[in-house]
């Protein structure tokens, strides 16, 4: 797993950063000259055990809007200790995926968070 990836910019449209690796990921503290902005998708379909760690600042960065994709029972995520989050219910988009809505704030912007069923709030 190499967290030195320098500055992805995923520019418009609606991009995806697939997780290849097993573990666990503090997106809240990036190693210094490390970021990811523009990325809508954070996918973790590896079929391995992953732990992301958000926050309300790190989605802004993401344009407000993140999914989050898991594909199996060790597939995890938290938001950071400070922020306050409410689950606001499931939907249900085209091809039967089911995802809860997360609502947060950052700076008096609504930021929202997407997860599927098949990775846990912890």
């Amino acid at each position: 797993r190499d967290l030195n990836f320098g500055n992805v910019d995923g520019l418009n449209g609606l991009d995806r950063l697939q997780l290849l690796f097993s573990g666990n990921m503090d997106l809240t503290n990036l190693d210094p000259g490390n970021s990811l902005s523009n990325i809508e998708i954070i996918d973790a379909k590896n079929w391995s055990n992953n732990a992301l760690v958000i926050d309300a600042s790190f989605v802004h960065d993401q344009g407000n809007i993140l999914y989050l994709l898991g594909d199996n029972a060790g597939d995890s995520f938290s938001f950071s200790a400070g922020d306050t989050w409410a689950e606001s219910g499931n939907y249900q988009i085209s091809g039967g995926l089911e995802l809860t809505k997360y609502s947060g704030n950052y700076n008096g912007t609504e930021v929202t968070v997407f997860a599927d069923q098949n990775i846990a709030h912890t």
